[in-house]
């Protein structure tokens, strides 16, 4: 009983033992915690662009390397699940990347999944608005197979197409 009554009294502060003298001191922890927990909090607000965008550069460069690496050997191994390769060579490039930036949150590693996939629906546009960039970063093959399957302005996925 006498406990729980200190404990209530004392919340949020440290009673030192001194002899027989009790001297109430601050917690500086708690403090400490929450002074370096709200710039943190402010600072970290708009960590999703970087995580956005390292999952789109990601799947760029897991994209040009496929072009330019992929041999017939690797995709007769990789079969049918081309696409899930893709994905996750493109997911690992995004966190590596992420790391530099310090985006280590789960949050954050599901924002990178996500421009992950925008960038996968979406890429098909750079063949249309920038058709020399995309040749030099992919290959000519790539951009006429894009220009060929796809229409400018759209998001397209396994057969879903979003225009805007």
């Amino acid at each position: 009983m006498r406990i729980e009554k200190i404990s209530a009294k004392n919340k949020g502060r440290v009673v030192l033992h001194v002899g027989d003298r009790e001297m109430n001191v601050r917690a500086d922890s708690e403090m400490l915690r929450g002074a370096i927990a709200e710039p943190r909090a402010k600072r970290r607000f708009f960590a999703f662009i970087p995580a956005l965008a390292t999952g789109m550069a990601g799947f760029v460069l897991a994209s040009a390397l496929r072009e330019h690496f992929m041999t017939p050997q690797i995709a007769d191994a990789i079969g049918t699940h081309a696409d899930l390769a893709l994905f996750g060579a493109a997911l690992f490039a995004a966190f590596v990347m992420g790391l530099f930036f310090k985006l280590l949150s789960k949050k954050l590693f599901v924002l990178q999944a996500i421009g992950v996939v925008i960038a996968m629906a979406g890429i098909h546009n750079l063949a249309f608005w920038q058709p020399t960039i995309a040749s030099s970063v992919f290959s000519d093959a790539w951009v006429q197979q894009k220009m060929a399957e796809t229409e400018p302005g759209t998001l397209a996925y396994a057969g879903a197409v979003i225009h805007f």
